[in-house]
């Protein structure tokens, strides 16, 4: 009987050392996500602006507002 008590404590232990570890994972997660673009950076935090309109399908857009614009 000990040596079950002792295996359900161990098991127990675990699952709440995994709860907690999946937790934290999931924080960080949402934290990271977070920090990536905010949307009240209104694109300021955007790293590379030509690859991001690239990647919209939006680069012909853009320079034909450019060539109108002048």
């Amino acid at each position: 009987m000990p040596r079950r008590d002792n295996q359900a404590r161990t098991d127990a232990g675990n699952a709440i050392t995994n709860a907690n570890t999946a937790n934290q994972s999931a924080a960080n997660a949402n934290q990271n996500a977070n920090s990536r673009l905010e949307k009240n950076q209104n694109g300021a935090d955007i790293p590379n602006k030509p690859e991001f309109v690239n990647n919209l399908g939006l680069r012909d857009t853009v320079d034909n507002y450019r060539l109108s614009s002048n």
